[in-house]
């Protein structure tokens, strides 16, 4: 007889928390590196963020499925507090204490994200506006 694996947590970084296929995804992560793949999404269109699965537990009702964690601006409590059996499993909650410890530097990344944005937006007006003048 096979021995019961234990239940484990992975993560994944998705430039789209949304509809988590539409841009880059990466799946079976170590928090850190979730975090580490998070900062590095350049892309802001849409709501980049990090998730988890749980996986080996077939008592955990959402075993197996991408659930929410960080929604690109937060640790996802009120996802979590929707759903008790997700908020009070072992290893979401230590999941949380963790992430917690990488915010200072994913907020510090989302500004450098936003600066950055916040350039291509400024050099494509002047872009256009001197395209216009050419005129």
């Amino acid at each position: 007889m096979k021995e019961k694996e234990k239940p484990i947590i992975r993560f994944y970084a998705a430039e789209c928390m949304e509809f988590i296929n539409y841009g880059a995804l990466y799946e079976n992560l170590t928090l850190e590196q979730a975090v580490d793949r998070y900062c590095k999404i350049e892309n802001t269109s849409s709501l980049p963020g990090i998730g988890f699965v749980v996986k080996n537990d077939p008592e955990f009702l959402y075993a197996d499925m991408n659930l929410p964690l960080y929604n690109g601006k937060e640790i996802d409590r009120e996802y979590l507090n929707l759903i008790p059996l997700c908020r009070d499993y072992p290893l979401v909650q230590q999941a949380v204490r963790e992430l917690e410890g990488y915010l200072p530097k994913i907020k510090e990344a989302e500004k450098e994200r936003t600066r950055k944005w916040n350039q291509k937006i400024a050099a494509a007006k002047r872009t256009k506006k001197h395209k216009h003048m050419e005129r």
